[in-house]
């Protein structure tokens, strides 16, 4: 396969009719999808796409996500996927870095859109209706719609019907796809932008090639398998697992609007999927469902946890509750997603050294360096910085040469994440700058929050480190609980003393309801810092 749609018309053309995509109570066929798909591409190329231009689409996991991204790719435009939860500002940076010409979102945020548009003198800008294309609605995710909006060109175009006001002409001419090239860009993804405005990520489609290819591989992923879409399509992840992944075996992408526990659960039920990749944060909303039974993961052959791994105590959990072990993997954006995972034929070991649970091995075509501060490779064992190379790392960030050069070793790229490698286990323990340095010792964040996880009343944890005085950084813990739960602070610093050394045992812990996360569901450190300074 040379690109992204490939995987997609295979099975257009050896079963058009099998179930593309699961929304609620609908479903899109391969060959409804491709038509939908054609219709949007050529109303794209009468706005002007052409080969790498582009498109900035900012939707949630709904069915129209998938056919303009298809149309997009098979321009061979680029599709630029950006967070429903940006606002203007945000949309703006992205419009303006990206160079697009043409945007398009959701009927329910279009205000704030239209608004980051106008500044960014992008003048081709529709939006469609997110609820528009199943028949039934579920209150606890969908809200209301004024008057329900007049549907626009692109609600028309991606309707069940096929012709409406002006728009038969895009109905009835037909489309030839773009030859692509595995070089050519598929997508530009933006990072979380920890540290400043967020980069874009310069992913290609031998990119998205090699990293589902892989990913079946690994994961043993028979032929039609269905595909929870539970990652937010705007993000690597959610493109990678939730919408190419579904085309490559072959099944269908069971979408759910966004992520809800409740909801979540229900499609499981419904449409009964093979395979999930979620965030950590996910499987312990998840977990922590009173409604969740094995019932609801019966028919799963593979659960996948990335972002950050699950905690040993949570595995435990989890797997006890559902009769599944949920297999941790570790990626970036700019190794379009996971490159490396547990393998499915057994657990992953807990490092005895640091107590965080393994992420696995490199998955095929990936490659992996622990350097030191200098560069060099690190003694076998010992700690240092992650570095990645492979096929499916990405080629570099958008119109950044000096920083692209910056984030590269002898072709590896420098993750920012320290990690060792013991009896050819990787563990990852935490980003480079968060270490924190009490007294003179490397604390890890995530070996306090490891311990934490195994308190029963703990729902979840996120630790950091704050300045202090004597010290020189302190570390610090933010919880919160568990239903009908309740703690005493000092109960949970004797717990943490009990299985840790005096240096790494919080100075302070903080008891909030809900930690706070970025939009990928991602524990904020710098957030926890400022609540306890504010303490």
């Amino acid at each position: 396969m040379r690109s992204a749609p490939d995987f997609f018309d295979a099975v257009l053309r050896d079963r058009p009719d099998a179930r593309a995509i699961a929304f609620f109570d609908a479903d899109f066929s391969y060959a409804s999808v491709s038509a939908r798909a054609d219709r949007m591409a050529l109303w794209l190329r009468s706005h002007g796409i052409r080969h790498e231009d582009r498109v900035v689409l900012q939707l949630q996991n709904v069915p129209q996500f998938a056919m303009v991204a298809l149309a997009v790719w098979r321009l061979g435009a680029v599709l630029v996927p950006i967070n429903p939860m940006y606002k203007r500002d945000e949309i703006s940076h992205v419009l303006n870095d990206s160079g697009a010409t043409l945007f398009i979102g959701a009927t329910q945020t279009a205000p704030e859109a239209r608004e980051a548009c106008r500044r960014s003198g992008v003048t081709q800008v529709d939006f469609v209706n997110e609820f528009g294309l199943q028949g039934r609605d579920d209150e606890r995710l969908f809200v209301s719609v004024a008057a329900d909006p007049e549907p626009s060109e692109l609600d028309v175009l991606l309707s069940r019907d096929d012709g409406h006001d002006g728009t038969e002409s895009l109905m009835s001419e037909s489309f030839v796809p773009a030859e692509l090239s595995p070089h050519d860009l598929a997508m530009i993804c933006y990072t979380s932008g920890t540290s400043g405005s967020p980069k874009g990520a310069a992913i290609s489609h031998d990119n998205v090639v090699a990293s589902v290819t892989a990913y079946r591989q690994w994961w043993e992923l028979p032929a039609g398998t269905d595909i929870a879409a539970i990652a937010p399509l705007c993000h690597i992840t959610g493109v990678i697992c939730g919408l190419v992944l579904p085309w490559v075996t072959g099944g269908a992408a069971v979408m759910t609007y966004r992520f809800h526990p409740e909801v979540t659960l229900s499609s499981f039920i419904e449409h009964r999927p093979g395979f999930m990749a979620a965030t950590a944060t996910a499987f312990q909303a998840l977990l922590s469902s009173p409604n969740a039974s094995p019932d609801h993961f019966s028919s799963f052959l593979t659960l996948c946890s990335g972002g950050a791994a699950l905690p040993t105590a949570v595995l435990e959990r989890f797997e006890q509750a559902t009769g599944h072990y949920v297999y941790n993997g570790y990626g970036l954006t700019e190794t379009s997603a996971a490159c490396m995972s547990v393998p499915v034929s057994g657990h992953a070991p807990t490092d005895e050294e640091f107590g965080v649970v393994s992420t696995g091995h490199m998955l095929e075509g990936f490659q992996i360096r622990i350097l030191d501060d200098q560069r060099n490779d690190v003694v076998s064992g010992d700690l240092g910085e992650i570095a990645i190379a492979g096929r499916g790392v990405f080629s570099g960030y958008w119109q950044q040469p000096e920083v692209t050069a910056q984030s590269f070793v002898d072709g590896y790229f420098l993750t920012g994440d320290i990690g060792c490698v013991r009896d050819g286990w990787i563990y990852v323990l935490d980003r480079k700058k968060e270490l924190i340095n009490a007294s003179g010792f490397k604390v890890s964040p995530r070996e306090v929050e490891d311990v934490l996880y195994r308190h029963p009343a703990i729902r979840e944890a996120g630790v950091a480190g704050i300045p202090d005085d004597y010290r020189g950084e302190a570390v610090i813990a933010v919880i919160s609980l568990r239903d009908g739960a309740s703690i005493d602070v000092d109960d949970v610093r004797a717990f943490v003393r009990e299985r840790l050394a005096a240096y790494k045992v919080p100075k302070l812990v903080i008891v909030v309801d809900e930690l706070p996360k970025n939009t990928n569901g991602k524990i904020l450190r710098r957030e926890l810092a400022a609540l306890a300074v504010r303490e």
